[in-house]
């Protein structure tokens, strides 16, 4: 690279450029061996495909490497990259914006690049682009990683009015890379309340993009998202609930994607116990009910309606008129393909148990569809923590009813015990022992002496014969140990004696209900040999 002959400057920049593309390994050969400070100097040449070229490499060599971005810094590459970021050249100011993108690793650089007016400059240019969305792209993502910094960050949403520079970018957009740029610098704002609410005097215009049918559906599908996180603001929950009737209406829009924002929409403001009653006295239940059973609809808007039933069905009125409305065969359905869905698949668990905690109907009805069959093969599925340990609830609530207590004995029910005992969380622990309760209380001690049964009662009651690490018994384990005496006293010795001997179950110290651990303990002597 400090050969005279431009062209073997450029063969040499590209290739170091090429080698450390996505090979740290490379990025630190090319380090020890002296060729950062080579780079930086060829960037000084008055070529301006070198200076393109360089840029590049530096864009490759920075990448996620920090102490390579210092040395840069400290060798004055920033410097000179800014020189080249208002090339007249539009070649080398994309790449040169790219490398000063990926080499503020560090808030010192990223306050340095900001203080000689980058920001400024960079949304200037964005604004003055025409028909050139790529670079918009690179000089959008130097913007992105100033505002890595809080501080910059603050001065780009109000000195430099930052929402109203993304949305006219996102008006404009044409490029699907540009636009999910924007998505996710839009979604960087509306992640946490804070910064949400800046938002508020361009909610007309979110809303107005994302009706306007001449715009391109991506467009118009960003800017709905970004209006549909920014309802879940509880400032603004009244102002979105005001506009619940076009939701209703956007819902049925020939775009999918619309479909889905308003069904979010429509998702966000069911969150306040007043609005839900209204949104059921309204027949917002009755239409999102013939959304969920239509198959032909999108299944991403089939969840989010499902979502929203759940939250409604809470209340004791409006559980009433969802059920009435025939939503328990539909929701049953949606637990069929697990694979398919799994979002789809726990939000209908939820919609379940919500309606099944209305009683006996509800129970009797859920039990008539075949509900047990679905609920209880969920209980073995790996894929996803949430959705078996949510369908293993559902399955201890139903336990507690008596008349589909063998129903559920016969589908496997008892995996729904194993899958709560075997968690770290007391409120599952409760949740089992009142379904194993139940059971007991129903005559059903006999299928209650599974050997896994047993030893999670066993290991939720008596945590220091656990493995290692939980030392301080559950909040629930005294009322474990009681249980576990009333087994026994309905003959189920045999069966607990056996999985004490099979585990060498010596220590029976409970000091949350020390009477029955003793008695337990005594009773069991004979199997601890």
């Amino acid at each position: 690279m400090q050969a005279k002959d431009l062209k073997c400057v450029r063969m040499c920049l590209r290739l170091l450029g090429n080698l450390c593309f996505d090979h740290p390994y490379n990025r630190e050969e090319i380090l020890n061996a002296g060729g950062v400070p080579c780079i930086v100097e060829c960037l000084k040449l008055e070529d301006e495909e070198v200076m393109r070229i360089g840029a590049g490499c530096v864009a490759n060599i920075c990448s996620n490497t920090e102490n390579i971005c210092e040395l840069i810094y400290s060798l004055g590459g920033v410097d000179q990259l800014l020189l080249l970021l208002r090339s007249t050249n539009d070649n080398v100011q994309c790449m040169t914006s790219r490398a000063l993108r990926n080499i503020c690793e560090t808030e010192q650089i990223q306050n340095y690049v900001y203080s000689k007016g980058t920001m400024e400059y960079c949304i200037n240019i964005c604004n003055e682009a025409e028909d050139d969305d790529g670079m918009v792209v690179e000089f959008l993502g130097l913007i992105n990683s100033l505002v890595a910094s809080k501080t910059i960050f603050s001065d780009f949403l109000n000195k430099f009015e930052g929402i109203k520079f993304l949305l006219g970018l996102l008006i404009k957009a044409t490029e699907a890379n540009l636009i999910a740029d924007i998505q996710h610098f839009l979604d960087s704002i509306t992640e946490n309340e804070a910064t949400r609410v800046t938002f508020e005097n361009y909610l007309p215009l979110l809303k107005s993009t994302y009706l306007n049918k001449n715009l391109k559906v991506e467009v118009r599908t960003c800017a709905g998202k970004t209006y549909s996180d920014i309802s879940q603001s509880d400032k603004f929950l009244s102002l979105f609930y005001n506009d619940l009737d076009d939701y209703l209406i956007w819902i049925n829009d020939e775009e999918k994607e619309i479909q889905l924002v308003a069904a979010k929409l429509i998702g966000s403001v069911a969150r306040d116990e007043k609005n839900c009653l209204d949104m059921v006295k309204r027949g917002v239940a009755t239409i999102l009910i013939g959304i969920v059973q239509n198959e032909e609809r999108d299944l991403r808007v089939r969840h989010y309606c499902t979502g929203t039933l759940r939250n409604l069905a809470i209340d004791p009125t409006n559980k009433k008129i969802i059920f009435q409305g025939g939503i328990m065969g539909p929701a049953i359905n949606l637990l069929k393909n697990p694979n398919l869905n799994q979002v789809v698949v726990y939000q209908a668990i939820g919609l379940l148990k919500n309606l099944i905690n209305g009683g006996e109907e509800y129970i009797n009805s859920f039990v008539e569809l075949g509900g047990i069959k679905n609920m209880v093969d969920l209980t073995s599925f790996d894929e996803t923590e949430h959705i078996k340990f949510e369908s293993s609830r559902v399955v201890v609530l139903l336990f507690k009813t008596a008349s589909v207590q063998q129903a559920l004995l016969d589908a496997g029910g008892l995996h729904a015990l194993k899958n709560l005992l075997a968690s770290k969380f007391d409120l599952l622990h409760v949740e089992a022992l009142a379904a194993a309760e139940a059971l007991l209380n129903n005559g059903k001690q006999q299928s209650l002496g599974d050997p896994e049964v047993l030893k999670g009662f066993l290991t939720a009651a008596f945590p220091s014969e656990a493995p290692a690490g939980e030392k301080k018994p559950p909040n629930c384990s005294g009322a474990i140990v009681s249980f576990l005496v009333k087994f026994v006293e309905k003959g189920g010795l045999e069966a607990l004696g056996k999985v004490v001997a099979e585990n060498q179950w010596k220590n029976f110290s409970n000091p949350d209900n020390s009477e029955d651990a003793i008695k337990l303990s005594t009773v069991l002597e004979p199997y601890k040999k």
